[in-house]
């Protein structure tokens, strides 16, 4: 009975070992490990490795090969703590801090602005499935549902003269915005030729993610969706 069972195992070893050597199994599993890949790097770039212990530490080396940030606001510190909070959100085509934003939402106590972007590059698969948005044609969709869009220039022109229209320089909040949203508006500005007058309209960048660290130390995840359910 020993005998044959060790040969029927055997058989199952040569035959796995067979099928996992074909181009086949070898092109399924590489596809689903990038879809892993892709997965986790996503979410890491949106919400940070909320996850991990001291992450704080490691910080120093996200992205080392992704091309520089915003430059440092001159006055940054004058007026910060009267500066009026404008929360700010962006959806983009991919997960790239070059991607092409695709909407452009901020508001504050009295004041909201929200527009749909045309971009100049597709919406990766992942992304659409994100943020419902896609594009047919000349037509922008969310959630299966038409809407307005603007180009590029015009939007954030727009977005430049609303920012622009507060009484006191506002200050742009976002959770994760260091390591993503700050980069990608930056990029998109700078192509525009318009930071060097956006970033002389604000008092500058807030990140709520390190903020929340250090109000809240030890806690298991910082995402927004767990932070919202908790606190």
């Amino acid at each position: 009975m020993t005998i044959k069972r060790s040969t029927l195992l055997d058989k199952r070893r040569a035959k796995k070992h067979e099928k996992s050597s074909t181009r086949k199994f070898k092109t399924e599993r590489k596809r689903l490990k990038k879809m892993k890949l892709a997965k986790n790097n996503g979410l890491e770039i949106r919400e940070g490795k909320t996850y991990e212990s001291e992450i704080g530490l490691n910080e120093q080396n996200v992205d080392k090969i992704e091309i520089h940030g915003p430059p440092e606001i001159k006055g940054f510190t004058e007026g910060i703590l009267t500066a009026p909070i404008l929360i700010f959100d962006l959806e983009t085509t991919g997960l790239q801090r070059t991607s092409d934003i695709i909407q452009l939402t901020a508001y504050s106590d009295n004041n909201q602005f929200s527009s749909y972007i045309m971009p100049n590059r597709a919406i990766s698969s992942s992304a659409s499935g994100i943020t419902k948005i896609s594009v047919i044609g000349s037509q922008m969709y969310h959630d299966i549902q038409a809407v307005p869009s603007k180009l590029q220039n015009e939007a954030f022109t727009d977005f430049n003269d609303f920012v622009k229209s507060f009484p006191v320089k506002p200050l742009l909040v976002g959770h994760n915005i260091k390591r993503f949203d700050c980069h990608v508006l930056y990029n998109a500005l700078r192509c525009h030729n318009m930071w060097n007058e956006f970033s002389s309209n604000i008092s500058g960048f807030l990140g709520t993610l390190k903020l929340f660290k250090l109000l809240y130390p030890k806690r298991p995840s910082y995402s927004q969706t767990a932070l919202v359910d908790e606190l």
